[in-house]
């Protein structure tokens, strides 16, 4: 796996192509998803979005800009969909629902705020709003589920725009400890009854 990854970022991405021929055919960035590598998810989900969008509408098509673009094919449109929506949102497993994997660091910035609303899951809908407020130290985060199926464990990404490491963490108004400050989450165990 990794020297197909290597060889289609050689051959592809640095070789001006960007990416296949067809969007759907590119697992790139989900590939790099799976095995936790954020740099790399966020190059490849750009790299998608510069060589496989329409110029003029700025949508997913379906061949990549070096041949005749078409729009509407659904398969087209979900491949990347589907890695936007699981660089928010992602069900690990049947009991973990890992937040804000993947997201740009630049997303993040002083003032700036992702926010989701309704996405569906497994464990049910989920909104999830995320308040950088970086220059004074802080991003704030919530997120309500419906609780249509029990979630075990929620992890929540919080990828400093600087870099910056976790140095506390509050939930629900309580110090928490559950937090890895390498892979930059939180750990919210029970979160169906938080």
């Amino acid at each position: 796996a990794e020297a197909l990854l290597n060889d289609h970022e050689d051959n592809l991405f640095l070789g001006g192509l960007g990416m296949a021929n067809e969007p759907v055919y590119n697992q790139q960035a989900t590939a790099y998803l799976l095995r936790a590598d954020v740099k790399a998810t966020v190059r490849a989900f750009y790299s998608q979005m510069a060589s496989a969008f329409s110029h003029s509408v700025f949508e997913p098509v379906e061949h990549s800009w070096r041949w005749g673009q078409y729009f509407g094919p659904p398969s087209t449109d979900g491949s990347w969909f589907e890695v936007y929506r699981n660089m928010l949102v992602r069900e690990v497993d049947d009991e973990t629902l890992l937040l804000c994997q993947a997201t740009p660091r630049r997303w993040l910035e002083d003032g700036k705020r992702i926010e989701v609303k309704q996405a569906p899951s497994w464990f049910g809908n989920i909104s999830l709003d995320v308040r950088s407020l970086a220059r004074s130290g802080s991003i704030r985060a919530s997120f309500q589920l419906d609780g249509r199926q029990s979630v075990k464990t929620v992890l929540l990404r919080l990828r400093h725009p600087d870099g910056a490491k976790l140095r506390g963490v509050t939930v629900n108004g309580q110090e928490w400890r559950d937090f890895d400050v390498l892979k930059e989450w939180v750990r919210i165990s029970n979160a169906g009854s938080q």
